[in-house]
């Protein structure tokens, strides 16, 4: 089966990355967000333990797999196009400069009186 998949990144929350894919013919979309550190790692060395793993094939492709009670899924991407996304993060939050304190207090603040 064919997949549509999209990488997306937001600085509101600089330490995850989304892949959210789209099942075509079908409305179905599933949204996975995993560690942007995972992503990188992955590029240089096999990553990731659990629901999502990630590995070089050779030198242009990359290879994701998703598994969850749902289902396996497993993806060729090429490794220049996530190379190109991942310096577009670091361009927005530059790795290391993730900050999310602001996030934490306010959620503190929503749990706290």
């Amino acid at each position: 089966m064919s997949l549509h998949a999209a990488l997306g990144y937001s600085r509101h929350d600089p330490l995850a990355v989304t892949l959210v894919l789209r099942f075509p013919g079908t409305a179905r979309e599933e949204r996975w967000a995993f560690a942007r550190d995972l992503l990188d790692e992955g590029m240089r060395a096999t990553a990731g333990l659990s629901d999502v793993r990630i590995r070089c094939v050779d030198q242009e492709q990359l290879l994701v797999e998703l598994c969850n009670r749902s289902g396996y899924v497993a993806m060729i991407l090429d490794r220049g196009d996530v190379r190109g996304f991942l310096h577009d993060c670091d361009l927005l939050v530059p790795v290391g400069r993730e900050s999310i304190r602001p996030r934490l207090d306010a959620f503190l603040a929503t749990l706290l009186p």
